[in-house]
């Protein structure tokens, strides 16, 4: 959730770098939530996390929150 809010106020105060920055980072909670959902959780669901968060992090390495210039 924090992540969320603060990504939220770099997009809105025009600090798109950070929030791209922001969006790299949630790259590691879905590693995160991939393994704990691997060794606890469904086995057959644990790689959504992985997959979804890997979406938002290819969004932030190529920039797509920068918009055209």
């Amino acid at each position: 959730m924090l992540l969320g809010i603060l990504a939220h106020f770099s997009a809105w105060t025009g600090r798109y770098e950070a929030c791209d920055i922001i969006l790299i980072g949630v790259a590691w909670l879905g590693i995160n939530d991939y393994l704990v959902g691997r060794k606890y959780g469904d086995k057959r669901w644990a790689w959504t996390p992985l997959v979804s968060s890997f979406a938002f992090a290819l969004c932030g390495l190529f920039g797509l929150t920068q918009g055209q210039e």
